[in-house]
């Protein structure tokens, strides 16, 4: 066995998978300190949802813009309840897929369908830049969305363009951890006693600065990390992205593919990289 994080301490806030990254560390020696942040539960509009679904299935849409695999479960399995799912798989098949990044273009394969189209980019802005250059005048296009975020700039671009939209929360995020654990990780950061904080989503890390800046220790949060006092490791654009909007830096992401084995890797690399300054 290749300890390449012996002794090392990693902060987990992952939900979904927390099995999957804590075996990987855990075999590679580090110490996992699993404090879920979030929970993804099914959007509490679920009429919304149904009332989608049904214009889905009726054939007024020619695209599908699907932000995250999770949306695309999330879609099938209220189809499932709905008892649709044959007509939902049809239209799925029907219309022309757009995905943000590699995890729905995984969760399709598990319907046994392919992306049409792929973002060059796994963000909000590759999904704008590819897409830029295409007509999308009088389209009528579904946007699956990122949990319940809005994303109004993407959805002015769409409609910039010409296209109808038709947007689709399946799923949302609520609170995990209680207040206080939060508050304890918060404080365990600060003091140094964590090597890397592994974030997985963007909800993740807004939870962790809602609850530093309610127990006003964000700027301590923020001087502890400018002084190495813990990494911050992200597992692709859009998790950076959130980090770098509170004035944080990740030290680390994986490239090209954002999924846990890279991130484990993007930690060991971090890691050794502290043991070769140290």
């Amino acid at each position: 066995m290749n300890l390449t994080l012996n002794k090392k301490i990693v902060a987990v806030p992952e939900v979904r998978e927390l099995e999957l990254i804590r075996r990987m560390l855990s075999d590679r020696g580090a110490e996992v300190l699993a404090c879920p942040l979030v929970n993804i539960i099914d959007h509490p509009d679920q009429l919304s949802v149904k009332q989608w679904l049904q214009t889905f299935i009726s054939g007024q849409m020619d695209d599908l813009v699907l932000f995250t695999g999770e949306g695309v479960r999330r879609l099938m399995a209220a189809a499932e309840r709905d008892g649709v799912r044959e007509n939902v798989l049809r239209a799925f098949d029907r219309v022309r897929k757009i995905t943000r990044g590699p995890k729905p273009v995984r969760a399709l394969r598990e319907i046994g369908m392919k992306a049409n189209i792929e973002a060059s980019h796994p963000t909000t802005q590759g999904l704008i830049d590819t897409l830029k250059n295409f007509d999308l005048f009088q389209r009528c296009i579904g946007v699956q969305r990122y949990g319940d975020v809005p994303n109004l700039p993407f959805i002015e671009f769409l409609e910039q363009k010409g296209a109808r939209v038709f947007p689709v929360s399946p799923y949302a995020y609520a609170d995990a951890a209680q207040t206080k654990e939060v508050e304890q990780l918060i404080e365990t950061l600060i003091g140094g006693t964590i090597d890397v904080l592994a974030l997985t989503s963007a909800a993740q890390w807004q939870r962790l600065i809602d609850v530093s800046r309610a127990m006003d220790r964000l700027n301590h949060l923020r001087n502890a990390h400018q002084k190495n006092a813990f990494f911050i490791a992200a597992v692709g654009p859009v998790v950076a992205e959130q980090v770098r909007k509170d004035n944080f830096e990740p030290d680390a992401m994986p490239e090209p593919s954002f999924s846990m084995k890279p991130l484990v890797r993007e930690i060991e690399r971090l890691c050794h990289c502290e043991n070769k300054s140290s």
